[in-house]
């Protein structure tokens, strides 16, 4: 994609963000060809109602135009679906007396302009974990939802319409460190009642973990576009403590990315300038889509651990502080770690996750010494 490409891009997000008309100059630059790219690289990352948007608002985009029926359909109708699955799930917990908590997107969508123009792949909600296993009973017998997938921290649910909803019983991210901020949530200060068991956490808890977040996706190959767009809309449409913000990321070494992720914010959004850095972090979001390709994500993963083969050493065998995390009896019996590497070796051979470990393999070696040192620069700019 050329540099038009992406400055067409940014502008219509701008405009459909801020409901302003584009530039002159942008409107010149806006031929077929840079629309259908720029929708596109929309496509990639998920945000094609957005630019779809703006070009309408600008009258690049007809009513008649049957790419922009066809798209702004399916995102109603995917917001649709999702929120009639929340109300649903929603009901039945406050009528059992469950407490839960929704998450990211769902409560997101609710400070865009319209909250169809907020996209998600699914439905995060928390659940208490002495709740959890109650909650998934109740929504698999009493609205005939499917249990698809139990991880170490949340359970994957698929409703008859095929709507995709995760209940997370501790918020922490798979290979990433955890925060006592949030694997102890439901013991803090950080949390209001909206109604009788819904709970919402504060303006600076729900940006810190929108952090928290976007650094596990950086720090893993990419975080796509969609959360920046995020937090512009955190920064212009919610009130908080900026103050209180800064403590909690710099608790927990998050400080850097959110400086950043806000000049970045401002580079696309405010017309600011980039820096190196913010160039270097647009670079990258661009070339990885919605979560990075395994390409970014095994140049960061070596980046960070000094190259492929210590990347690799650590992939076969897991470190102890990784494993306990799938295998809880470790912690107790840390004796039976020789074991339990043994059992994953197999679940990974024999299982689902194989076709990902091979491809890893093939692909652990394609990682230049180039890529390997700008992602490790970057991740050491960005304090991860």
């Amino acid at each position: 994609m050329n540099e038009n490409t992406n400055r067409i891009l940014f502008s219509c997000l701008e405009s459909s963000l801020k409901e302003a008309p584009l530039s002159e100059n942008d409107k010149k630059l806006c031929t077929e060809e840079i629309i259908s790219e720029a929708l596109q690289m929309a496509k990639e990352h998920d945000i094609t109602q957005l630019v779809f948007d703006g070009l309408h608002k600008n009258g690049l985009v007809l009513d008649t135009d049957a790419n922009y029926k066809k798209s702004i359909f399916k995102t109603i109708f995917r917001y649709e679906n999702q929120n009639y699955e929340l109300n649903r799930v929603r009901s039945l917990l406050e009528k059992n007396e469950i407490p839960f908590l929704p998450l990211k997107g769902s409560v997101l969508r609710n400070y865009y302009k319209e909250p169809w123009l907020r996209t998600s792949c699914d439905i995060d909600i928390l659940i208490k974990k002495e709740d959890i296993e109650k909650a998934k009973g109740l929504i698999v017998n009493e609205l005939n939802y499917e249990c698809t997938f139990v991880s170490t921290h949340d359970i994957s649910l698929l409703s008859p319409n095929r709507v995709h909803i995760e209940l997370h019983f501790e918020l922490k991210e798979t290979d990433f460190k955890e925060s006592p901020l949030l694997t102890q949530i439901w013991d803090g200060g950080e949390l209001v009642k909206v109604s009788g068991c819904e709970y919402a956490m504060t303006n600076e808890m729900f940006l810190f973990f929108h952090i928290y977040h976007m650094a596990k996706h950086f720090k893993y190959g990419g975080c796509g576009i969609k959360p920046l767009v995020d937090l512009w809309i955190i920064k212009n449409k919610m009130n908080y403590d900026e103050n209180k913000v800064a403590a909690l990321l710099k608790q927990e070494g998050l400080d850097k990315l959110y400086s950043f992720a806000l000049l970045l914010v401002d580079a696309w959004f405010e017309n600011q300038s980039h820096t190196e850095i913010t160039k270097s972090m647009e670079d990258f979001i661009l070339q990885g889509g919605v979560y990075g390709t395994v390409e970014q994500n095994l140049a960061m993963e070596q980046g960070a651990k000094g190259g492929a083969f210590k990347r690799l050493w650590g992939r076969i065998f897991m470190p102890y502080s990784q494993l306990k995390k799938s295998y809880k009896v470790l912690i107790k019996w840390p004796i039976l770690y020789p074991f339990l590497q043994i059992v994953r070796w197999f679940r990974i051979a024999f299982g689902p996750g194989r076709k990902r470990a091979t491809t890893e393999i093939k692909s652990n070696k394609s990682v230049t010494q180039e890529e390997r040192n700008t992602a490790k620069s970057l991740i050491d700019e960005l304090g991860l």
